[in-house]
């Protein structure tokens, strides 16, 4: 119904009786998406990083954590962030929805830059062209 804020209250009530069962995880999950649904973008997206990096839980909740992780970045303009997020679920789930997502993601994201590094006055280039025959 839209309201998010209840939405990450009876989450966080799920996660207490769920403990740590299988899908404590995911309730874990549904709390951090209501937040950041919510506007609590800072306390979202420390909480998916705790998530996506606990070893303790599910691949594909991991995997999902990271996904949104890479999403929020890349929408804010923080491509490099995005990218390594995308990186970590590739890592935690080579194949599988989280994958598929996290490739066609890339696909829209621009090539990282690699920072140039320009030679310092007085210097020598190390390119060598070949003399003329």
């Amino acid at each position: 119904s839209g309201n998010f804020t209840q939405a990450a209250t009876d989450y966080v009530a799920a996660a207490e009786v769920l403990k740590a069962g299988p899908f404590a995880g995911r309730a874990r999950l549904g709390n951090d998406m209501a937040k950041l649904q919510a506007g609590q973008t800072a306390e979202a997206e420390s909480q998916l990083k705790q998530l996506a990096s606990d070893a303790a839980q599910m691949k594909a909740v991991r995997a999902e954590a990271a996904y949104q992780l890479a999403s929020e970045a890349a929408g804010a303009g923080r491509n490099d962030e995005a990218l390594k997020y995308l990186d970590q679920v590739m890592t935690i789930e080579q194949s599988g929805t989280w994958a598929q997502r996290a490739l066609m993601l890339r696909a829209t994201l621009p090539a990282p830059t690699a920072p140039l590094s320009v030679p310092s006055v007085g210097t020598t280039s190390a390119v060598k062209l070949p003399a003329k025959p």
